[in-house]
């Protein structure tokens, strides 16, 4: 696949979309490299993933099974019209749900897995829910095709009624349009043809041909509009992983939780600097602050090198939203380099579109009151960004 894409192009690869189209692959879905490396994944790990494991959920106090599926929405096919012959895929998405023990199934973010730590051995507390796994699985199925699969055919059928009205005036102007085409050039081509021209006589003839096709061809186009939304229906649901997971009270596993989500929140951030033109240093443990010459604890995790100006960036990473802490160390280094000092807040890291909440001079907006390690609100960082 990657010989497709021109040779320079081949060893830079980027998750991020580049400014300039030829600098690198965008590896995104529907991209060819991106496509190849899905394939390889399921093809060695997706029996592994639908067999199911067991992970560690810290934020949790019932055990729970989670189910990663494909749900999609097509339109049938109606052999009688020929623009609707073949079946056509509409709308595909990757979602996630937990189910708990008796009824209880909700959404959840399909990245809310990634976050997790994988367990060892099944507890007492989920045998229960390991037993019943097969029977769980149907109800999730139902859930998933009436709960999510049918609304999204509902809103496809709904957003394609809502229009019809306009695309059928849109399609039958266009057809006027052919018609009085077609009228203008027959007039001038009966005129020659009167005159003894063959060829005018052989054109007039193609003319009325179209002339009587375009009374058809305009009814099938509004059969085709009108029929479409009748076949949109929900696909039956694929499931491509499941776990089992379970809580626990172990402060090692909420700090791995944190951990993680905080890997989240630094790429964010990271990415951002670096579609900003910036040269972006990771400089959040000792080891590497030294290795840029800074010292063992800086206050900050990343150190961002602009043209014209050097940041010092404390990123912090929540897996929804919440409250964040500033250590007596950042807090320290905050009011030392005042506007030099970002904070960049990352929320929803368990969620497809985690949101970047920048705030220059965190001092200045929201510890100056505060004397070393302040919890900060939710509600207060927004504000203070919007200043």
């Amino acid at each position: 696949v990657l010989e497709t894409y021109p040779a320079p192009r081949r060893n830079r690869l980027s998750f991020v979309r580049p400014k300039d189209h030829g600098a690198a692959i965008w590896i995104h879905p529907g991209e060819p490299v991106f496509e190849a490396f899905r394939e390889v994944v399921n093809h060695r790990l997706g029996d592994q993933a639908r067999r199911g494991a067991v992970f560690v959920d810290p934020t949790t106090k019932t055990p729970y099974v989670f189910h990663l599926a494909l749900v999609s929405v097509v339109r049938d096919a109606d052999p009688e019209l020929a623009d609707l012959a073949q079946e056509e895929m509409l709308d595909c998405r990757l979602v996630g749900v937990k189910q708990f023990e008796g009824a209880q199934i909700i959404i959840c973010p399909v990245e809310h897995l990634l976050l997790l730590k994988g367990g060892r051995g099944l507890p007492p507390a989920a045998q229960r829910l390991a037993v019943h796994a097969k029977e769980m699985l149907e109800q999730a199925q139902s859930f998933l095709v009436e709960r999510v699969a049918r609304e999204m055919a509902v809103q496809r059928r709904e957003a394609l009624a809502s229009t019809l009205a306009e695309r059928e005036r849109f399609v039958l102007r266009g057809f006027d349009f052919q018609e009085a085409e077609l009228a203008a050039a027959r007039a001038k081509q009966a005129e020659k043809a009167r005159a003894g021209n063959l060829a005018a006589q052989k054109e007039l003839a193609r003319i009325k041909q179209q002339q009587r096709q375009l009374a058809k061809r305009r009814r099938e186009a509004l059969a085709v509009l009108r029929r479409e939304p009748e076949l949109i229906r929900p696909r039956s649901v694929e499931f491509l992983a499941h776990a089992l997971v379970v809580p626990s009270s172990d402060p090692a596993d909420r700090e791995q939780l944190e951990a993680k989500t905080d890997e989240v929140a630094m790429s964010l951030a990271w990415a951002f600097e670096e579609s900003e033109g910036a040269i972006v240093k990771d400089v959040h443990t000792p080891e590497l602050a030294r290795a840029v010459g800074l010292p063992d604890n800086p206050g900050f995790d990343l150190w961002s090198i602009r043209p014209n100006e050097k940041r010092s960036i404390e990123v912090k990473g929540r897996a929804g939203t919440g409250e964040v802490e500033i250590s007596a160390n950042e807090w320290a280094k905050a009011c030392n380099l005042r506007d030099r000092y970002w904070l960049y807040v990352v929320y929803d890291c368990a969620t497809p579109n985690p949101r970047l909440v920048r705030i220059q001079d965190p001092f200045g907006a929201l510890l100056a009151k505060a004397k070393g390690s302040v919890v900060i609100s939710a509600r207060q960082i927004m504000e203070a960004a919007g200043r």
